[in-house]
């Protein structure tokens, strides 16, 4: 988790951005597997952002 966040603060991305792709990956993700890791992180970004 820390490398991949790493890797995405070198690719000088935006939160938003982060956030936008996360989302992309976490609704196509969920499709086949809505408990897996990637969910809660997807949770975790949600809170963060919108509090």
């Amino acid at each position: 988790m820390e490398s991949t966040h790493s890797r995405g603060m070198m690719k000088g991305n935006t939160l938003q951005d982060k956030f936008s792709l996360l989302a992309r990956h976490v609704r196509f993700h969920c499709v086949v597997c809505r408990e897996c890791a990637t969910m809660h992180l997807y949770e975790e970004w949600a809170k963060k952002i919108y509090g």
